[in-house]
């Protein structure tokens, strides 16, 4: 591993009280520097995590494409698929980095096989998408250890407003739009996820049948999605 990542480990117990961050409040997570809101009255940003995947990520784009609407997508071991990783950029999209692997970084490891998973991934993604990583999102939202490798790298350590939790077995077609739309307003993060091999099996389909209806929903709101690139992010 490289020194400079052995480093970034050793020093990152001081940010274990992250553990928790993605259930914290908006006080909590902004003393941690961890953006959850934009700065932007008429726009909202949907975002996906843990692919890229053939199936999920490509109906993804061509429902995006449909309504003319940006993402953000945070993803995780672009190895296995850099062209996949590629066309995301290439049809007008934003990646970040959510990890090699997408698990809970306590579980890798939180010292030094947290930042040698946040290596190999860094190192993947630029080859992938041609551009460094310009911000992060934890695995489940739980920055631990990897919160002290993000600030190295100056990367933004992004969650999000709202959740639909479109992951789990039980979400529905009526539960995921319900828990994101819900008086939605100017500003919102949102998080879905665009494969299912970290989650209930079958996800995609579901989420992709339910971005129309959130996507009417911000139009409906007057609200346009945006891509966290070109969104002001606010702390």
């Amino acid at each position: 591993m490289h020194l400079r990542f052995a480093a970034v480990a050793a020093g990152a117990a001081v940010v274990y009280p992250a553990h928790g961050v993605s259930f914290a409040s908006t006080a909590a997570r902004r003393a941690l520097g961890i953006i959850d809101r934009l700065d932007e009255e008429g726009g909202v940003a949907v975002t996906f995590d843990d692919g890229p995947r053939p199936g999920g990520t490509l109906a993804l784009l061509d429902v995006l494409e449909g309504w003319g609407a940006e993402a953000r997508l945070f993803l995780s071991g672009m190895r296995r698929y850099p062209e996949l990783a590629r066309e995301i950029v290439d049809r007008g999209h934003t990646v970040g980095l959510h990890g090699d692997r997408d698990r809970l970084h306590s579980f890798v490891g939180p010292l030094l096989r947290t930042a040698s998973d946040l290596a190999s991934a860094e190192a993947t993604l630029p080859a992938a998408t041609g551009a460094p990583p310009p911000s992060f999102r934890a695995p489940y939202g739980i920055f631990l250890a990897a919160l002290a490798t993000v600030r190295c790298h100056g990367w933004v350590p992004v969650l999000w407003t709202r959740w639909g939790r479109d992951w789990e077995a039980r979400a529905t077609a009526t539960s995921i739009p319900a828990a994101l739309g819900r008086a939605l307003d100017g500003g919102e993060l949102l998080p879905l996820q665009d494969a299912d091999h970290y989650s209930s099996p079958e996800l995609w389909p579901r989420t992709v049948a339910v971005l129309p209806f959130v996507l009417e929903r911000l139009q409906r709101r007057g609200l346009k999605p945006v891509s966290l690139a070109t969104a002001r992010l606010t702390n």
